[in-house]
């Protein structure tokens, strides 16, 4: 699993498949910390804060991959809420990573 930021660095991760057998994918998103946020998605989900956004964003995009569905669709469903997706047996952790914002997350088979 990888994400490429917009600086060019790229964020890989590869949990051992020991980690927690019962996850049957895994997924990553990564953005810069620090980065301004996009002034389209600024005026419609609110960017006061490029911290805070980036990390709802990461967790959209980890939910997303992990349950094949586009982001726009999440998006125009759900808004940057991914509470949704644990009812489908994703659960997910976010943390800053030097000057990154990264999310990991992992679909359970079955849901949990």
């Amino acid at each position: 699993m990888r994400s490429h930021l917009a600086d060019g660095r790229l964020v890989q991760w590869r949990p051992p498949r020991e980690a927690n057998p019962g996850v049957r994918a895994w997924a990553v998103d990564a953005e810069i910390t620090a980065q301004e946020v996009p002034p389209a998605l600024a005026a419609r989900f609110g960017g006061d804060s490029p911290e805070a956004f980036w990390v709802a964003w990461t967790r959209v995009e980890v939910v997303c991959k992990l349950l094949a569905v586009p982001v726009g669709r999440w998006l125009a469903e759900h808004g940057l809420d991914v509470s949704a997706a644990r009812d489908a047996g994703v659960a997910w952790f976010t943390e800053a990573v030097g000057d990154i914002t990264v999310t990991v997350g992992g679909s359970f088979d079955p849901p949990r």
